[in-house]
């Protein structure tokens, strides 16, 4: 009886100091940011409603098998094929005595299913593309993410090179005109 006491404790150990690996690598909170968020959305487990969408978050993002070698995952090297939609910015907290992030780029509104690109960087143990699961999108909207993927804009860099273009047209035009005007030869009737 004893022997099987030890047993059980050793194996409970084990279990617990490789949950433990994994749950000190679980981030605790993310900030959302991508069109149609403003200034982005924070992801805090502030309620039971949230603790319970940061959950299905990290699932559907696949985060965990990004960060821990140990569980199941095999992201691909190449950009899947197919127009992907709009990509948002996924900023993982990861707690910790340093404050750390990892960040994934998410498009929830891909089709058939959303996807995830995670980039190489510190923590990491698994970077590239992975299909994430198809709750993803919808756990995003229970946080603030539009419903259908806002349309492209133009971006006030853009505008201000098109509003220059036109000023410079103008001008170029008004010149011309005046040019025009100074070189044509008076005709006796314009005297008069």
């Amino acid at each position: 009886m004893r022997r099987t006491m030890i047993v059980l404790g050793v194996l409970a150990a084990l279990l617990f100091s490789a949950g433990g690996v994994a749950w000190a690598k679980e981030p605790d909170s993310a900030v959302l940011t991508g069109p149609g968020l403003g200034g982005g959305v924070k992801i805090r487990p502030d309620s039971e409603a949230n603790s319970a969408g940061l959950d299905l978050l990290r699932q559907a993002s696949g985060i965990g098998a990004v960060l821990v070698a140990e569980l199941p995952g095999a992201p691909q090297a190449d950009r899947p094929v197919g127009e992907l939609g709009p990509a948002y910015r996924l900023v993982w907290h990861i707690p910790g005595e340093e404050r750390t992030e990892v960040v994934q780029e998410v498009y929830p509104y891909a089709e058939p299913e959303p996807w995830v690109h995670t980039p190489a960087q510190p923590l990491v143990v698994r970077h590239g593309w992975s299909q994430a699961h198809s709750f993803l999108k919808d756990t995003l909207i229970t946080f603030g993410l539009p419903e259908n993927a806002p349309a492209p804009g133009v971006s006030w860099w853009n505008m201000a090179w098109v509003a220059v273009l036109v000023v410079v047209v103008t001008f170029l035009v008004v010149m011309f005109a005046r040019r025009r005007r100074a070189v044509l030869p008076y005709s006796s009737d314009d005297h008069r």
